[in-house]
């Protein structure tokens, strides 16, 4: 299997930390199990909690490159358990000599603070650096590309302010809100035209996602023109919303071989084919 520089990286120097070379990576099945485990020895003083919520709450603050503990104040009896439960994760994982997913970025932050000589070999490896997406990254992220670019200032991320529906698994907004003060020497280029949708789309699409209060701000224009103005039908569910559309196409007397039909979620592709079908 073909690892990640990432994950050459941590093999090659997770020795630093006092952690064995020789570990495994548990996905998700493996975390789950574990949890699963864990929850169930909790003593009875402790609230029960779901074991993907743990698995949730410890991820969240991994991703801030938090230290696992279970002292301060908690704000609700869940968390108090949250807490107790993310030392008796870390334990378990030393034990076994195992990391997750959220590990691999952590650890590598760990390593570039303690260790210095690491993250300057790192440094002069990687002298340029180009992230996509950036809107996605969440905290740890942000700590490794600015200290790998710390030293050279070669910099290149892309992304979009207005795109960011990941901060529910730990994307950062403010690291692209920011990118200009952090990088004060860097060049901000506003990709503006829009070459797939219609003017009628972007200027919906503008409308709407102006009201949002934490972007950059920019506005969408093309030279493609259309007659149709943009509709919205607010469906009860997902059976109404299918079938809104099914009648809408034979009323407009469409082929199916001229239509295409776009959803969010996997999850309403099932009453769109059935009422298609129909």
């Amino acid at each position: 299997e073909k690892k990640t520089p990432q994950l050459q990286l941590i093999l090659r120097e997770i020795e630093a930390l006092g952690r064995s070379k020789t570990f495994t990576i548990f996905d998700d099945g493996d975390q789950l199990s574990l949890m699963k485990k864990l929850v169930k020895d909790m003593p009875p003083e402790f609230e029960k909690v779901a074991p993907r919520d743990a698995l949730s709450y410890i991820s969240s603050l991994k991703q801030t490159v938090r230290e696992p503990g279970a002292d301060g104040e908690a704000e609700s009896p869940s968390e108090r358990a949250y807490r107790v439960l993310w030392v008796k994760y870390h334990e378990a994982l030393l034990r076994a000599s195992a990391v997750d997913f959220d590990d691999l970025l952590a650890l590598v932050v760990r390593l570039f603070d303690l260790h210095p000589d690491v993250l300057a070999k790192y440094q002069r490896r990687y002298r340029h650096i180009l992230v996509d997406e950036y809107q996605d990254t969440n905290h740890a992220q942000y700590r490794i590309v600015q200290a790998l670019a710390k030293h050279h200032g070669n910099l290149f991320v892309v992304g979009d302010e207005d795109q960011s529906i990941y901060g529910w698994r730990g994307a950062d907004i403010s690291n692209i809100l920011n990118f200009a003060a952090d990088f004060p020497d860097a060049t901000v280029f506003r990709l503006e035209r829009n070459y797939r949708s219609t003017k009628a789309i972007l200027e919906a699409a503008n409308a709407v996602v102006a009201n949002n209060t934490k972007r950059l701000g920019k506005t969408l224009w093309t030279t493609t023109e259309s007659s149709d103005r943009v509709r919205m039908h607010l469906a009860e569910d997902a059976d109404l919303e299918a079938a809104f559309v099914v009648k809408d196409l034979v009323a407009r007397n469409l082929a199916p071989k001229e239509v295409a039909v776009l959803y969010r979620t996997n999850a309403q592709s099932r009453p769109l084919e059935e009422a298609l079908r129909n």
